[in-house]
């Protein structure tokens, strides 16, 4: 006698929500190596400027510093002259085709960078590919403006130590005009991952809205540069309108 079969009612398990390194793989990274690659553009303009520098104010600093107890007077030492120079030595090294070319190469790799990662997680943008021309030369034109301004602030900074350096010895200022390079360093390299990392965002936004993605939730990089205010943790990520 053929026995009843008893029905299983199968029901529907919950949408097992992702972790968070689930969530980080499934979004666009950042361009770290396009990053690397523009980092290293700034450094090499800024040890340009600081061969500069050196060239041309420690001499300066020499005539300047303090050699014997009746030396009180900075003036008329060349100071402004040798300043001066250093402004036509910034724009020489801002406005280089070796400058230009780490722009557009910097450009050029954040817009593959971008498709390969939105490849590889799997939206297409055959179609609706935006165009990103207008984009990439306001950017580029920002990053000029950027390091030009760094350098002047910087160039007025030199000025001041050596105006005021008629109390001091030599090596006080040589070391001080060491330290201010060593910061123009730092700064260019703030200035490299910032930018890079504003460019891809910029590019990402225009391509998931081309894609049609109108909401996203933003994920920590969860690396040591992420501010304590904007790091959420799961469950408590926001959704942010792309528009």
């Amino acid at each position: 006698m053929a026995q009843p079969r008893l029905l299983q009612i199968r029901r529907r398990k919950p949408a097992r929500k992702l972790s968070r390194a689930a969530r980080w793989t499934k979004s666009p990274q950042p361009p770290r190596a396009v990053e690397l690659t523009y980092v290293l553009a700034l450094k090499r303009l800024a040890s340009r400027w600081e061969t500069a520098v050196l060239s041309k104010l420690l001499p300066v600093a020499k005539r300047v510093g303090k050699q014997d107890e009746t030396r009180t007077d900075a003036k008329d030492e060349g100071i402004d002259e040798a300043v001066d120079s250093l402004g036509y030595a910034a724009s020489t090294f801002v406005d280089s085709t070796d400058f230009a070319s780490a722009t557009r190469s910097t450009a050029d790799k954040a817009v593959r960078h971008s498709k390969s990662e939105f490849d590889r997680i799997g939206i297409k943008l055959r179609k609706g590919e935006p165009k990103l021309d207008k984009q990439i030369a306001k950017w580029r034109r920002a990053n000029v403006d950027l390091v030009k301004t760094m350098l002047d602030s910087e160039k007025e900074k030199l000025r001041v130590i050596l105006a005021t350096g008629e109390a001091r010895r030599y090596e006080s200022l040589a070391k001080e005009i060491q330290e201010r390079c060593d910061i123009t360093k730092r700064h260019a390299e703030f200035i490299a991952r910032d930018q890079t990392l504003k460019l891809n965002s910029n590019i990402t936004h225009s391509r998931m809205t081309a894609a049609g993605i109108t909401r996203a939730v933003w994920v920590t990089t969860g690396d040591e540069r992420v501010r304590p205010e904007h790091e959420w943790s799961f469950p408590d990520f926001p959704d942010r309108l792309l528009a």
